[in-house]
């Protein structure tokens, strides 16, 4: 896989946190690998996930007023690239398909 394995290993950890929350097989991989992006994205502030401590409600930053009881749902390096060095979008599917396989394993 061309997919880089450090990139993958972060893939992999969210993806795993994401399906607590959402049916991650039902999303489409290049959007799926997009959503993760978002959450390590400093320019993306407003589309992270959010999760509520006491109702466990999830919203994106855009929809918090106040974000007292708040903590981000999904961690993600900011280092986390939309498209790795050497990768197309056929490697992006190829390395999300393999993180869901390998999740559903352990």
């Amino acid at each position: 896989m061309k997919y880089p394995q450090n990139q993958f290993e972060q893939l992999k950890n969210a993806i795993k946190e994401f399906n607590n929350y959402f049916e991650v097989e039902n999303i489409n991989p290049s959007s799926l690998h997009y959503t993760i992006y978002q959450q390590g994205s400093e320019g993306q502030k407003h589309n992270w996930f959010y999760i509520n401590n006491e109702t466990k409600a999830i919203r994106r930053g855009h929809a918090i007023e106040d974000f007292n009881n708040y903590s981000k749902l999904i961690q993600v390096s900011k280092d986390f690239e939309l498209y790795p060095k050497g990768c197309n979008d056929s490697h992006i599917e190829t390395a999300v398909k393999a993180a869901i396989k390998d999740n559903n394993r352990s």
